[in-house]
């Protein structure tokens, strides 16, 4: 008795995209650890020039990338790894969910730390002292 098959033909873009992912894991855990200890090449940089938001964004989105981009890699392993399984089988449904869980994660922590600096203990600790976006924007402009 044959027992259905829930791994689907396996393509090479299929395993380039996992792939990738690991890059992305290797590199983040890299990143993050530098991001922590205020030694990225970030930390001391203004917003680049095709940044077309504030500046107070641009700081935020420094404060969450180490608790943002966990979330954005189980997002994108979730959706490389139901390309690679019959889709409506169960190991689909799951690799979905843990899409679905990466990118409602990704939006439930970053905002937060943009915007109000919050949770702290999600923010390096150099960085924690830092209003948000919010704070920042309500300040009065200082008259000259």
């Amino acid at each position: 008795m044959d027992r259905p098959s829930t791994i689907a033909a396996v393509t090479a873009g299929s395993v380039a995209a996992l792939a990738f992912v690991a890059f992305l894991l290797v590199a983040y855990l890299i990143g993050a650890r530098k991001a922590w200890r205020g030694t990225g090449p970030l930390d001391a940089a203004p917003a680049p020039a095709w940044w077309f938001l504030s500046e107070p964004v641009w700081r935020g989105v420094k404060r969450s990338f180490v608790a943002f981009a966990p979330f954005v890699i189980l997002f994108l392993a979730g959706g490389a790894t139901s390309d690679m399984v019959e889709e409506g089988s169960t190991a689909w449904t799951v690799a979905m969910v843990v899409g679905g869980v990466g990118l409602v994660g990704s939006l439930a922590v970053q905002l937060p730390i943009i915007l109000y600096n919050r949770p702290k203990a999600l923010v390096p600790p150099h960085l924690r002292g830092e209003p948000g976006t919010r704070q920042q924007r309500r300040r009065p402009a200082a008259r000259e």
